[in-house]
């Protein structure tokens, strides 16, 4: 099919997604590539952004007979065209035609595919098996970004303008709450939207004939996945600035109802194991962090007291989807030493639904042990419901944390593929580092939301190995400084989450150039 540019799905998006930049830069050394993200992150927008700009492209819905019937015509008579196939585990024998659509491009250098669907764990498997070799490559969609923010909302002019330039202002705070870019609205998360994404699982597992239990998913699981990404907003770091001081009233009485929250004893002691184990067994936990893992919504953060890259074999059993991890005792190991999950994208908190939070208050209200977890959930769903349409909770007292959650996650992506994974470094004595990199190597400390802490309590020279960059985020601050020996970039965290958002990592050399200025 043909898509014009005054096609009416592309009526009020003006501007273009940056996958549609990550791809085009793909197909120059790749012949096909492998396009994943979860449903509603814009998947078809791009497709469709791509096709009315390129004159030989051919868009294909894998839902639509027809279009089946045009796919079968392109491949046996065409070989030059752009074939762009939407959602293609739901191609009868996809396995298949990705074996034949990647051998053709291999061959003919004017015939390229990109192909997208809504089941990363499935696409990946495509892209390591019949399409691997280096004839592919796999990206993951995520949620739009805030660099995509920037350029949408005409703050930047294009997605390679220099970063060091730009007037970030009060951007990255607009952009939690989407302010200016409504025409990327993010859909709610329900029940309808769990069945879809089950359903997707299905068709992905019976149209590949994969055998792997990471496409076993089903609605609970989906449902429980949600359910923990709930829960983890009720984590302590988020707890303390959503609930410590409650905007109602006067401050006294603020006090009088933060006091009455801090009486549950439970609450010093929350965690997203002790409320998710209220409501699910370590089985149903397991299956639905996998969920959350292999589907980009969710980071997985260790500790690590040695500062390595290598990833724990727990984790591993986690990544291949075995049996193992429904073992007893897999949770409990999963999140020792401070193990934790975070959202890759704080947005999709703005995308959870009323529908969604009524469920949770329902499993947690069933068991009477735990009453402390009906109320907080209740309190967390009045706060989220305060969020302004299409976009995300307006205050700022939990901006910092915020920044912290999106940091490590934009760093993730730009360095693994699903399921993501980020590290953060305990020195013996304690004081860590929020992020720890693997390729490229950084360590970045986020201090936007630590009022206490000073640059002179940092101390980046205790995890200093050979030449990685240390970067110190703040709010404004921007420059080189050296601490006990050690050269520290001091970068504002807009202009660092725009960097990897762009998979780049600052230059301290262009720094202190720019800073000399």
């Amino acid at each position: 099919m043909r898509i014009e540019i005054n096609d009416p799905r592309l009526f009020g998006i003006k501007r273009e997604r940056l996958m549609l930049k990550q791809i085009e830069a793909s197909l120059v050394n790749h012949p096909m590539v492998i396009l994943s993200g979860s449903r509603k992150v814009g998947k078809t927008t791009v497709f469709l952004q791509l096709a009315a700009k390129t004159a030989n492209a051919e868009y294909i819905d894998c839902e639509l007979t027809e279009d089946v019937k045009r796919l079968e015509s392109l491949f046996y008579e065409e070989d030059d065209v752009l074939l762009l196939i939407d959602e293609i585990q739901r191609l009868p024998r996809c396995q298949d035609w990705i074996q034949y659509l990647a051998n053709k491009a291999n061959n003919i250098s004017t015939f390229r595919v990109v192909c997208t669907g809504s089941v990363a764990a499935c696409m990946e498997i495509l892209s390591r098996g019949k399409a691997g070799g280096g004839r592919s490559s796999y990206i993951h969609m995520p949620v739009i970004t805030y660099l995509e923010y920037l350029y949408i909302t005409s703050a930047i002019s294009c997605y390679d303008v220099d970063l060091m330039k730009v007037e970030y202002k009060e951007s990255f705070y607009d952009y939690m709450r989407l302010k200016g870019a409504e025409q990327f609205s993010i859909g709610p998360i329900n029940r309808e939207y769990i069945e879809r994404s089950a359903s997707d699982m299905r068709e992905a597992e019976q149209s590949t004939r994969v055998v792997s239990t990471l496409l076993d998913t089903n609605i609970d699981d989906i449902k429980n996945a949600f359910i923990l990404l709930s829960y983890r907003l009720a984590q302590e770091w988020v707890y303390d600035d959503i609930f410590k001081t409650p905007i109602i009233g006067n401050n006294e009485l603020q006090m009088v109802v933060s006091d009455q929250l801090r009486a549950f004893e439970e609450f010093g002691k929350f965690s997203v194991l002790a409320a998710a184990r209220s409501s699910m067994s370590d089985e149903q936990i397991a299956r639905a962090l996998r969920y959350l893992l292999w589907n980009g919504l969710a980071v997985y953060e260790s500790v690590s007291t040695d500062y390595g890259d290598q990833m724990s074999s727990i984790l591993t059993t986690l990544y291949l989807g075995k049996e193992e991890a429904y073992t007893a005792g897999f949770v409990q190991k999963l999140f020792a030493r401070g193990n934790t999950i975070f959202a890759v994208n704080p947005l999709i908190y703005s995308a959870l639904s009323d529908e969604l939070f009524d469920i949770l208050e329902e499993i947690v209200s069933n068991n009477s042990r735990n009453s402390c977890f009906s109320t907080l959930i209740s309190r967390i769903k009045q706060k989220l419901s305060s969020r302004k349409k299409l976009g995300f909770i307006a205050d700022r007292p939990v901006l910092g944390s915020w920044v912290e959650c999106y940091l490590k996650g934009s760093f993730a992506r730009m360095t693994t593929f699903p399921p993501f994974r980020v590290y953060k470094f305990n020195d013996p004595s304690g004081r860590e580092v929020d992020i720890v990199g693997s390729f490229p190597k950084a360590m970045i400390e986020v201090t936007v939301q630590r009022k206490d802490k000073t640059a002179n309590n940092v101390n980046f020279h205790l995890f200093r190995k050979g030449t990685e960059p240390c970067i110190l985020t703040t709010n404004r601050t921007f420059g080189v400084e050296t601490m006990s020996g050690v050269e520290v970039m001091k970068i504002p965290y807009p202009m660092m989450a725009a960097f990897l958002d762009r998979g780049e990592l600052p230059k301290i050399e262009y720094v202190k150039e720019v800073t000399n200025v």
